[in-house]
């Protein structure tokens, strides 16, 4: 996903936030891939497991597309995707639809491989993300040869079939409001392969591009300097304070709640929509002492290898007590 530093909301004002600028669905957790760098590849850390395979029903996703509305009117984001394949849900279509028709987001996003892509869902996915508001659609492309299907994501794919779907999909969407993202991450490709990709999708999107690979591996924020170039190019530097938790509310398969993307384990889990609505977690007291340690220094090992410390653009470390006087007196009252 390319980013901007247009059009972002001012978090180093906006603090605390009434409701978040992102809200995160999962689908389902599962995926049709088993791409080696994908951190859900991970079988386990330490003691730490992954939450068991689910796809949400379209019951579940409209209780919690009706308690966002609910509680926070309409949001700046709707991203449909966490971890896992969002095609791989057979209801992703209805829930897309209901998402429009409840116009619970200035725009929706979701992310895809596209190897699930036949003519009859392109046909209906173009459909409903064409209604309403933006929809923006981003296809992760993992190589350009069949052979290098296989050795990056452990399955086998036609790339000729894929390209061939793709293009489908493109000429049935409703390009007034829908962008569409091709990318390709360049692991186990040659420059020359990088190419390739740009040719071959260069009227099959409207951006077209090459991310770096993040290395998930363990203590890798400990292995930048000051300076970092990001997946996507920016150039940043390490931050002591992660912003997730002040603007970013997620939604997983088994309807628990998190606070942020990466916790691929869910040990930051915050709620659980059975439980409370979603406005009642956002304004809960896991939610604000996660907050809190955040902005004292307190992060737990999960966080001391998380990438986002390094490629995120917000930089609120410098005005961190600020922050916590805020957060008390919103608090107290």
């Amino acid at each position: 996903m390319i980013r901007s530093y247009e059009n972002r909301t001012d978090l180093r004002k906006e603090i605390p936030l009434n409701k978040p600028i992102i809200l995160i669905v999962e689908p389902t957790n599962f995926c049709n891939f088993q791409c080696r760098f994908c951190p859900t590849t991970i079988s386990e850390h330490k003691n730490y497991k992954h939450a068991p395979k689910r796809n949400m029903t379209l019951d579940e996703f409209k209780k919690v597309i009706d308690s966002a509305k609910k509680g926070f009117g309409r949001v700046k984001m709707l991203q449909i995707y966490n971890f896992g394949e969002p095609l791989v849900n057979k209801n992703i279509c209805e829930m897309i639809e209901y998402a429009k028709d409840v116009d619970i987001a200035d725009s929706l996003r979701i992310y895809t491989n596209g190897a699930l892509l036949t003519p009859t869902l392109s046909r209906k996915l173009a459909e409903v993300l064409g209604k309403g508001r933006e929809s923006i659609i981003q296809f992760s492309i993992e190589h350009i040869s069949d052979d290098g299907y296989k050795e990056v994501s452990n399955v086998d794919v036609s790339y000729d079939n894929l390209l061939t779907n793709i293009a489908y999909f493109y000429a049935k969407a409703n390009h007034k409001n829908t962008n569409v993202i091709c990318k390709l991450i360049n692991d186990c490709v040659t420059p020359e392969d990088a190419e390739k990709f740009k040719t071959d999708f260069a009227m099959l999107g409207d951006s077209v591009h090459v991310e770096l690979l993040e290395d998930k591996s363990e203590k890798q924020v400990y292995k930048y300097q000051e300076e970092v170039i990001t997946y996507d190019g920016h150039k940043t530097k390490i931050k002591k304070i992660c912003a997730n938790p002040f603007y970013i509310l997620s939604v997983q398969s088994d309807l628990s709640v998190k606070a942020c993307t990466a916790d691929i384990f869910r040990l930051h889990t915050v709620g659980h929509l059975n439980e409370n609505s979603l406005l009642e977690i956002w304004n809960g007291d896991a939610l604000f002492k996660l907050r809190k340690e955040h902005l004292l220094g307190k992060t737990d090992e999960l966080c001391s290898y998380c990438t986002y410390f390094a490629q995120q653009l917000d930089d609120i470390d410098d005005i961190a007590d600020e922050l916590f006087e805020r957060l008390e007196k919103q608090r107290n009252g």
